[in-house]
């Protein structure tokens, strides 16, 4: 079984039944939500780009489990509230050209086209 991330997120729990389907497994699907996973930030400073930049910082910072607090300690080093920046035409063209040749083989394998709109 093969899922892409583009059609899981557009045919979620479509794609979820086919999985317990495949695994044969008889569950409950979950409520899907569309929340984003994986934030941009940027440092608020520059004593937080230097905290960013810690090793021991870092280390540290994994030894902390998940709670509010660690939150608060990365909302006091970063700032969440700019978009990601658009990727430029040149670095795209260039990535383009770089995977061209995998996913053109990677389609000759699967027999079908790739929900990838760099790559219709």
């Amino acid at each position: 079984m093969i899922l892409f991330f583009e059609e899981f997120v557009k045919y979620g729990k479509d794609h979820l039944e086919r999985v317990l389907s495949f695994l044969e497994v008889e569950s409950e699907i979950p409520v899907i939500t569309k929340a984003g996973q994986n934030p941009f930030y940027l440092p608020s400073s520059s004593f937080g780009k230097a905290l960013l930049a810690s090793k021991k910082v870092s280390s540290i910072m994994k030894l902390i489990p998940d709670s509010p607090i660690k939150g608060q300690l990365r909302n006091f080093a970063l700032r969440k509230s700019i978009p990601k920046p658009p990727i430029s035409s040149e670095a795209r063209e260039f990535l383009k050209n770089l995977f061209l040749e995998d996913v053109n083989n990677l389609q000759a394998l699967l027999q079908r086209r790739l929900p990838w709109k760099n790559f219709q």
